[in-house]
């Protein structure tokens, strides 16, 4: 039955079910990510001497990876199906 709104089959496949388990996986992990690594930065950087600078020098570099390396996991996931 496919749903009328996304045009996505309501009928999901085991196969199907494992690549979105793998999917959410790894968007949980990089949410996770952000919901634990940035809140405590600002402590880890004041504990290691670093400047405001520092601070946003690591969150810059941090996005930047995130921005560089999706393309290339989404180009992996649509491979390995």
């Amino acid at each position: 039955m496919e749903d009328r709104i996304t045009g996505v089959n309501a009928d999901t496949k085991p196969g199907n079910r494992k690549a979105l388990s793998v999917l959410f996986l790894s968007v949980f992990i990089d949410l996770l990510g952000f919901g634990i690594i940035i809140p405590v930065l600002p402590y880890w950087n004041e504990i290691l001497g670093g400047t405001i600078f520092t601070y946003g020098v690591i969150l810059s570099i941090y996005s930047l990876m995130q921005f560089v390396f999706a393309p290339i996991l989404g180009r992996n996931a649509n491979l390995w199906n």
